[in-house]
This record gives C-alpha cells, sequence and structure tokens, in this order.
C-alpha cells in the first residue's frame, strides 16, 4: 500500500513539473511574440485580398524548409476560405443542383488554378523558438480573372454553367462573394 502512495506521490509532482514547465514555456512564447509585427498577432484584412498567416518551426532542414511549410500552411488556410467562397459560387451558378458532380470537378480544378495565385506576402522569424511566420496573399481581381479564364477554356464542357455564371458576374454578386470574409 505504501509503495502505492509513493507512486501516486510521485506521479503528481512529476504532474505539477511539468505543468509549471508548460506555463513558463508559453510565457516566453508570449514574449517573444510581444515584439512581433501585428499581422502575427492577429489576423489582418485588407480590401481586395485573402490574407492568411502560416507557421513553422525551423528544424534541422534549415530556414528555407520551415518557410516553405509557413507557407504550406497559409495556403491550406486560403484554400479553405476560397473552397467557402467558390461553394456559394457554384451553388448561385447551380442552384437547383443538377449538375453536382460536374460541379464539383468544376471546383476542384478552380481550386487548384486558384491556389497557383497565392503569393508570400511578409516574413517573420522569432529569435529563441525559430519560428516562422508567413503572410500568403491572393488578390480578389485575381480570383476574377481566374475563374473567367476557367469558365473561358472549359466553355463546351461546363456551356450551361458558364451562362449562370456570366449572369452572377453581371449582376456584380461574384464580386461581393468573393471580397466578402
Amino acid at each position: 500500500m505504501k509503495k502505492i502512495i509513493a507512486l501516486i506521490a510521485l506521479s503528481l509532482v512529476l504532474v505539477f513539473i511539468g505543468g509549471c514547465g508548460k506555463k513558463v514555456q508559453q510565457k516566453a512564447q508570449l514574449d517573444e511574440l510581444a515584439n512581433a509585427p501585428q499581422w502575427v498577432k492577429e489576423a489582418e484584412y485588407e480590401q481586395g485580398k485573402v490574407l492568411q498567416t502560416g507557421m513553422a518551426y525551423e528544424t534541422k532542414e534549415g530556414f528555407r524548409a520551415a518557410r516553405d511549410a509557413a507557407f504550406n500552411d497559409a495556403k491550406g488556410k486560403i484554400a479553405a476560405i476560397l473552397e467557402n467562397k467558390y461553394t456559394k459560387i457554384f451553388s448561385r451558378i447551380d442552384p437547383e443542383g443538377k449538375y453536382q458532380d460536374t460541379t464539383m470537378q468544376a471546383k476542384e480544378k478552380l481550386l487548384k488554378l486558384s491556389l497557383e495565385s497565392v503569393k508570400m506576402n511578409k516574413l517573420y522569424q522569432t529569435s529563441q523558438t525559430a519560428r516562422v511566420y508567413l503572410q500568403a496573399v491572393v488578390d480578389i481581381n485575381t480570383l476574377e480573372e481566374t475563374i473567367d479564364g476557367f469558365f473561358i477554356q472549359e466553355i463546351q464542357r461546363y456551356n450551361y454553367l458558364f451562362k449562370n455564371y456570366m449572369l452572377l458576374k453581371n449582376s456584380g454578386d461574384l464580386h461581393i462573394i468573393l471580397a466578402n470574409e
């Protein structure tokens, strides 16, 4: 019985010590971010652009690998935002869902094309924890051009969707959907 109590006491001490270490580490990270640019601390908004910040730790592969990982993190966040926007656009183009399989394929192709337009915008590296923050950006006008180019290039395949797309674009609703967060 004494062995069990001793084991439990030892476990509690280790948990307490481990918890204190995490608090110290979290405080150090917050202190380090105190001097970081504002865009690292909170989401930034710029009209006409989709901005997202990604983060990665520098490892033995070096800074370049961490920068690329942070870019991919930010790009993944942009992909989620664009997927949501494109879902809204295609639901307006095909409101009855008659061409659901086709719209799903078109949305995936369009998302892939759009992600090619994502650019690195800002970069910040912390000194103590070797974290790399990277802000990626894609311009709304570039997205509209990508969508236009996609439908023009694929007009034969998506002719029935193209007409509704042009109505959406000409009404101004396309820009509204893309520009809203």
